[in-house]
């Protein structure tokens, strides 16, 4: 109802608005006809028109100037600082992304690898059947006893009881 009131008050202020500027607007050309300036006024119309239609076109080309130097200035200014342009980030970020999702699948597989290690699961090849069981550590080859000819066997008979060598226990940093 409200909105409805002020609607109308509106369109009347317009209407009011219009009828004045019309009826000025004739006012001065019967004052300009009465004075016998009607060339002059149309002259000066015309010289009005094209002035305004070179200072919108020569603020459209200073506007552009303009920002081509905030623009190439605002740049050099970033580039000091060692800033990059969003487009850049946007990219790395991307990359950053890809690689982390990279990086948690080997993460993931390498986890799963060692759970199968260490439960002995074999690994199930692409058809679905188990692949063959590789052994997790291979012992090291015996190396063969020397020959010792009999005299060297007697003098080692007779060092051995002067001195027993122990070796020591190890631990596993690692468990």
């Amino acid at each position: 109802m409200v909105l409805d009131a002020v609607q109308s008050y509106l369109g009347l202020a317009n209407a009011v608005n219009k009828a004045a500027r019309a009826r000025a607007e004739a006012v001065a050309r019967s004052i300009i006809a009465q004075a016998g300036l009607e060339e002059a006024a149309a002259e000066a119309s015309d010289r009005a028109s094209r002035l305004a239609e070179e200072a919108a076109a020569a603020r459209q080309a200073n506007r552009e100037l303009i920002e081509t130097l905030l623009t190439t200035e605002m740049t050099k200014a970033a580039n000091r600082f060692g800033f990059v342009r969003s487009d850049d980030l946007d990219e790395v970020r991307e990359e950053i992304a890809e690689l982390r999702t990279q990086l948690a699948k080997a993460q993931a597989a390498a986890s799963r690898a060692a759970s199968r290690k260490a439960t002995g699961t074999p690994r199930k090849s692409a058809t679905g059947a188990a692949a063959p069981a590789t052994p997790a550590t291979v012992p090291p080859a015996k190396k063969a006893a020397a020959k010792r000819s009999a005299a060297k066997k007697v003098d080692a008979a007779e060092t051995s009881d002067a001195v027993t060598v122990v070796p020591a226990p190890t631990t596993d940093a690692g468990a």
